[in-house]
């Protein structure tokens, strides 16, 4: 999938100018964090997604799963616990867009990947507290297998959403 938002686009719905000067302080960062998220989103609802976690530094792109894009997001830093990323820092959380309705959510985990994933499954279970919801079918709700989480963050401003997305890091 390519994405077609441009950074133009993005900094102008923030409000901010996208004829500025590349060596002046660029607004987009503090303008964007107290948007909502439903309020930056772009025609290309994932581009803009992606655009909102690259301007808190989260690393992201657009994956497919079973015909379901979403925004997947990239450890790029250090981390050294379990087996919380997949192959090149993939880690097993991404943002999704149903049309409606934009979730933060972890991936399900089948009962034969949870030994190598103890500490990410540690973090999940301190990150995600009551407002997070369980996901009672799919893949990791069989038995001895970790289901997904997940949260709206569609009406979480850009800013609440990317430290949620770092609490994970």
């Amino acid at each position: 999938m390519t994405v077609t938002t441009s950074i133009n686009t993005f900094v102008s719905r923030a409000g901010g100018s996208p004829k500025r000067s590349p060596r002046s302080p660029s607004p987009t960062h503090a303008l964007t964090g107290s948007l909502k998220v439903n309020e930056l989103l772009g025609e290309n609802r994932l581009g803009s997604l992606m655009m909102m976690t690259h301007s808190h530094g989260i690393s992201t792109r657009i994956g497919k799963d079973d015909g379901v894009h979403y925004v997947q997001i990239r450890h790029d830093g250090g981390w050294r616990g379990g087996n919380a990323c997949r192959g090149a820092g993939l880690m097993y959380l991404g943002v999704y867009d149903n049309g409606s309705s934009i979730t933060l959510s972890t991936w399900g985990l089948q009962a034969r990947s949870i030994d190598n994933c103890n500490e990410w499954l540690s973090r999940v279970m301190d990150v995600c507290g009551e407002k997070w919801t369980i996901r009672k079918n799919g893949e990791g709700s069989g038995k001895g297998g970790f289901p997904s989480r997940s949260i709206r963050v569609d009406n979480m401003t850009v800013t609440e959403m990317c430290d949620l997305i770092k609490r994970f890091m």
